[in-house]
């Protein structure tokens, strides 16, 4: 009823209020749609969508925008403007998606832009690159390559091949850092392995930093654990640890073990 049908092989079924232009679209059971290009497929209760481009499909959408090709597996979805190629979005609500192979899932007031990146649960997220997994993140920006962030909020990571979990607060950056269970802390660098820090700055390469606060960690190879706090390592294989605190450490090879309130320089000094 009420609609408007120009092309050929289009096939209509329960259609109210619809504009159709193209050839070989399904529009089945829904209202107030728009359709233009070829081999497009409209259903069940699709509802304001404007459809250019060719083989999209779909289903329970309400208020839609979605130019592109090839997305197959478009479900449930409400106020999402939808651009590119082979992408999978479902029930995901006023967001946009552009790019290419792009798959987002139960995601709210987000952005994605890139190829082959996946969300799941993102809210108030941004995520821009290439195959980077966004998994139950709030209030997030991420770009990058083959990054990986969990169970956080309020973070920014970029670069490649991060893996990232439980953050809150903070910002991480650079190639193959592993930080987990943290909050509010500065990671800039290369393999660097975090795990329950606070309130910390960590720059450098290979550091392995393990149950701290508030300390400064910079060079290379590095490691401070057992619940240091308030020091500042710098240099290169020094270690800090054993509920130590209150240090400045600089230069190689020291060694700081349960021991506070020192000022070490040089190397291969043991506290």
């Amino acid at each position: 009823n009420g609609s408007s049908i120009l092309g050929h092989n289009i096939t209509v079924d329960s259609e109210t209020d619809t504009i159709i232009v193209g050839k070989d679209h399904i529009v089945k059971n829904s209202t107030y749609n728009a359709i233009f290009g070829n081999n497009n497929d409209l259903s069940n209760n699709t509802t304001g969508t404007i459809m250019a481009g060719s083989d999209n499909i779909e289903t329970t959408g309400t208020n839609n925008a979605i130019f592109g090709k090839n997305q197959k597996s478009l479900v449930n979805n409400k106020q999402v403007l939808l651009s590119g190629i082979n992408h999978t979005i479902q029930n995901t609500e006023n967001s946009i998606i552009s790019g290419e192979t792009n798959e987002s899932t139960a995601s709210l007031k987000s952005f994605i832009g890139g190829v082959s990146n996946s969300a799941v649960s993102l809210i108030n997220g941004h995520i821009i690159g290439d195959n980077n997994s966004i998994i139950s993140v709030t209030n997030t920006l991420i770009g990058g390559k083959d990054n990986t962030l969990q169970s956080s909020n309020n973070t920014i990571a970029s670069g490649k091949n991060n893996n990232m979990s439980a953050l809150t607060d903070s910002i991480v950056s650079g190639d193959t850092n592993v930080v987990v269970s943290s909050n509010r802390n500065e990671i800039l660098g290369k393999n660097i392995n975090v795990d329950n820090c606070e309130d910390s700055i960590i720059i450098g390469n290979a550091h392995d930093i393990d149950d701290i606060s508030r300390c400064a960690v910079f060079g290379d190879t590095n490691k401070a654990s057992g619940l240091t706090v308030n020091s500042l390592i710098v240099g290169k294989n020094n270690k800090e640890e054993n509920k130590s605190g209150n240090n400045i450490t600089s230069g190689g090879l020291n060694e700081i073990n349960d021991s506070s309130n020192n000022m070490t320089s040089g190397v291969f000094n043991r506290l």
